[in-house]
């Protein structure tokens, strides 16, 4: 990994035949990824910026998922906020140990979704904690993501539909704002009940499945980075209450914000 800027975070860790490396950009700052043989899978976590490379330049931003092969190099620059990615790596030896989970690495594929970025969180918090367990763990996130990756080879998933893309936008767009599938689905230019297939074949989730995990994506941000109280939380993205936030945040996360706080810092101590 050759980073350009002083700034530039990047924590790798080594699993077998694959590199597994988070890299955290600052604001306005730069940083070079290259995929020097095999194939690399770049997963946004968080934060908006620029994928620039030599046949064109892709936004990117919490989602966004771009799989390259041998041989590339890129330079991803952060906008005003800063912007967090992992970035899986395989060797030529490691795609072949992957067999057919492989396919959706074997060939160039930028995307958006949801279908990787939970096994994302995992390994960059597995790079943290550093322990006897973590090699074992860095290879069920890296298999993970290579089966997710040939399924959505294997479906046709690879490009967004215009509807179901406009209906992502809209629900992005304020997270706070309680699902209204007909409204949805006019601002789409469908029916509601072909927005909630379309919807569903597109990202595997429903619009308000995708809504919740938005809200437990953002609400897990603001729990790293703030002070917030767990009730300003959940106000601010469109829970009921606490309550109702926190079943919710359980039902993703596997464990209640508090305890998800608490486990951020911790794992924040450990030495990089």
């Amino acid at each position: 990994m050759a980073l350009k800027k002083t700034g530039v975070r990047s924590l790798p860790g080594h699993s077998g035949h694959v590199v597994i490396t988070e890299i955290t950009v600052p604001p306005t700052s730069s940083a070079e990824v290259q995929c020097e043989g095999g194939a690399t899978y770049i997963i946004c976590l968080d934060g908006t910026g620029t994928l620039d490379q030599p046949d064109g330049t892709w936004l990117m931003r919490d989602g966004f998922m771009a799989a390259r092969s041998a041989r590339w190099r890129a330079r991803i620059t952060a906008g005003p906020k800063r912007v967090r990615l992992v970035q899986f790596t395989w060797s030529a030896a490691g795609l072949s140990s992957l067999g057919s989970a492989a396919t959706g690495l074997r060939s160039i594929r930028t995307l958006f979704g949801r279908s990787s970025v939970e096994m994302a969180w995992r390994a960059a918090n597995e790079l943290r904690l550093d322990d006897p367990y973590t090699p074992h763990a860095l290879d069920l996130f890296a298999n993970g993501v290579a089966i997710g990756l040939a399924r959505n080879a294997l479906y046709g998933a690879g490009t967004e539909p215009p509807r179901a893309a406009r209906a992502r936008r809209v629900l992005d767009r304020d997270l706070s704002r309680p699902l209204n599938l007909g409204a949805l689905a006019k601002a789409a230019g469908c029916a509601p009940s072909h927005l909630s297939r379309l919807f569903r074949r597109t990202y595997g989730l429903s619009p308000s499945a995708y809504l919740l995990r938005r809200r437990v994506d953002k609400a897990r941000q603001l729990l790293t980075d703030t002070e917030l109280p767990a009730s300003d939380i959940a106000r601010q993205l469109g829970f009921h209450d606490a309550s109702h936030f926190g079943r919710h945040f359980r039902r993703y996360a596997g464990v209640n914000p508090s305890a998800y706080r608490t486990r951020q810092r911790q794992v924040k101590s450990v030495p990089a």
